[in-house]
C-alpha cells in the first residue's frame, strides 16, 4: 500500500452472452475499457550527460568524473491499458462432450484456440490447440475433478527448448 495515492483510474468490462454457458453459447467481451490512469506523484529522474569529464591531477594522471549526473523529481504521468477483445463460442456435441473456440486480441497478443472437453463421472479432460501471432502453435491438456485440476500447455515437451510452456494446478477450497 503506497503512502501517497499515486493516481486514480476507471476500467470497465463489458460482455454479451447468447445461449447457456454450460451448453451452446456465444460470448463477446471487452475488458479494461476506460480512460487513461493519471499518476500525479510518480518518482522520476532528471539526467544530465557531460562528455567533457577528463581532468588531470597534480601528478599528471587522468581523472574521469561521472559522465551522467542526475536528481530525483516528482512527475505526472498517464498510463493507458489496452483493452482485451474476446469472442468465445461453445457447442455441446452430446452430453459430456463440448467444443470451445476463442479468438483473443489484446495489444500484441492475438490468439485463436480450439478445445475439446470430455466429461465422465465428475472428471473432465480438456485437449486444445492454440495459434498465436508471431509465436509457435501450442497444445494444452487438462484433467479436472470437482475440487482439483492440473493442466499443461506447451509448444514442446521439454521446457528448456520451448517458447511456450506452463504447468498449473487448480484447487477449490
Amino acid at each position: 500500500r503506497p503512502e501517497k495515492i499515486l493516481g486514480w483510474g476507471l476500467a470497465v468490462d463489458v460482455s454479451a452472452v447468447w445461449g447457456q454457458m454450460d451448453t451452446d453459447f456465444l460470448r463477446l467481451s471487452v475488458k479494461d475499457l476506460g480512460p487513461s490512469v493519471r499518476l500525479s506523484q510518480l518518482l522520476g529522474t532528471d539526467r544530465t550527460i557531460n562528455t567533457d569529464t577528463v581532468s588531470f591531477d597534480a601528478d599528471g594522471y587522468i581523472q574521469f568524473a561521472p559522465a551522467i549526473n542526475g536528481q530525483y523529481a516528482n512527475r505526472k504521468a498517464s498510463v493507458r491499458i489496452k483493452p482485451e477483445v474476446r469472442l468465445d463460442a461453445g457447442w455441446q456435441q452430446r452430453p459430456g462432450q463440448r467444443w470451445l473456440g476463442s479468438l483473443v486480441k489484446h495489444g500484441a497478443r492475438q490468439e485463436a484456440a480450439l478445445v475439446y472437453q470430455q466429461a465422465l463421472a465428475g472428471y473432465r479432460l480438456d485437449v486444445g490447440v492454440h495459434a498465436l501471432a508471431n509465436m509457435p502453435g501450442s497444445l494444452s491438456l487438462g484433467l479436472f475433478a470437482p475440487r482439483w485440476g492440473v493442466s499443461w500447455r506447451g509448444d514442446r515437451m521439454s521446457p528448456g527448448k520451448a517458447r511456450i510452456w506452463g504447468l498449473a494446478g487448480h484447487f477449490a477450497y
